[in-house]
């Protein structure tokens, strides 16, 4: 319980403060052109970790660069990913994106690791308010003679995430 405590402090002081809000002298809010949101969290029955960046640019109003990370240890490999997509926002809420991706699986325990996956990712999301949005997206892995551990050739995902 000690160790839970632990580290669900430092947990929840790194996400108060990625979340902070600029203010200037006439306490308005700034508008950012940069921002990034991280997270990471362990798997204490097994010994995994997650971690995820996301690491976003605006470019005007509508037009918007990422780059998204994920690192995860598992078992039998360590997994990096990396996204890069350019969302274009048609609505005020209503946005598309398209990007490419890479995945490289780090194999431990003396096997042999697979070469590095390329993908492809399209789709649609909806900011619902400043706290919540929902995406749709298809991605698709471009040298598909290459098969991964912890990926699959083709995938569908509805993802959604509450910002507190």
């Amino acid at each position: 319980m000690k160790y839970f405590l632990c580290i669900f402090l430092i947990v929840t002081s790194f996400l108060s403060y990625g979340q902070e809000v600029e203010a200037n002298q006439q306490n308005e809010t700034i508008p950012k052109k940069v921002s990034l949101h991280s997270w990471s969290y362990p798997s204490l029955s097994n010994g995994d970790t997650h971690s995820y960046f996301d690491l976003d640019y605006k470019l005007d109003s509508q037009l918007q660069l990422e780059l998204r990370g994920f690192y995860d240890t598992y078992m039998l490999a360590n997994v990096s990913k990396f996204n890069f997509r350019l969302k274009k926002y048609v609505s005020n809420k209503f946005y598309i994106f398209s990007g490419l991706g890479l995945e490289i699986e780090q194999a431990k325990y003396g096997l042999k690791s697979p070469k590095a996956i390329f993908n492809y990712s399209y789709g649609v999301g909806v900011d619902v308010n400043e706290s919540i949005f929902i995406e749709a997206r298809q991605q698709m892995q471009i040298n598909k003679e290459v098969h991964g551990n912890y990926t699959l050739p083709k995938v569908f995902t509805l993802t959604g995430k509450y910002k507190f």
